[in-house]
């Protein structure tokens, strides 16, 4: 037996289009570099320049490979530095305040939380009118609200 006859046609460079992808998402400074050995390939393979072709072909995988292991690597770290700095804030976040000389906040307990009932500050106009006011509304001592009703804002 023979073998079947090769059919004389185009050869199939493949230029690695998913590397290239993965590597502008991961590490775009060498996802640049394959993107252009990737075009020079297409553009050699349009031409008939097989060995052109594959050769940029070859470069285009090389620099996005390389370009997603630098940035998954690079992503990882960032990963595990974030999640080590999160669990140290957490367990260790007043012990290091006092080792950078920063005051720590004073731990407050259920019974000695002072926590304001209707959140108001002290500059915050109190929710009910004063009994000195002779209209009943709340902003009595302005002077339009004086002016307005023609009292002077105390009772008589």
């Amino acid at each position: 037996m023979t073998a079947p006859p090769t059919p004389a046609g185009p050869l199939r460079v493949p230029l690695h289009r998913g590397w290239v992808v993965a590597s502008m998402i991961l590490f775009w400074p060498l996802a640049i570099a394959a993107v252009l050995a990737a075009n020079r390939a297409a553009a050699a393979l349009g031409a008939g320049d097989t060995p052109t072709a594959e050769r940029e072909a070859r470069a285009a995988r090389g620099h996005a490979r390389l370009g997603v292991l630098i940035g998954g690597v690079w992503t990882g770290l960032a990963l595990t530095f974030d999640i080590a700095l999160v669990v140290l804030g957490v367990q260790h976040g007043p012990a290091v305040l006092e080792w950078l000389g920063r005051p720590t906040p004073p731990a407050q307990s259920a019974e000695t939380s002072t926590a304001a009932p209707a959140y108001r500050s002290a500059a915050a106009p109190s929710a009910t009118p004063s009994p000195s006011t002779r209209c009943g509304c709340r902003w009595a001592t302005a002077s339009w609200c004086r002016a307005a009703t023609g009292s002077s804002g105390m009772s008589t």
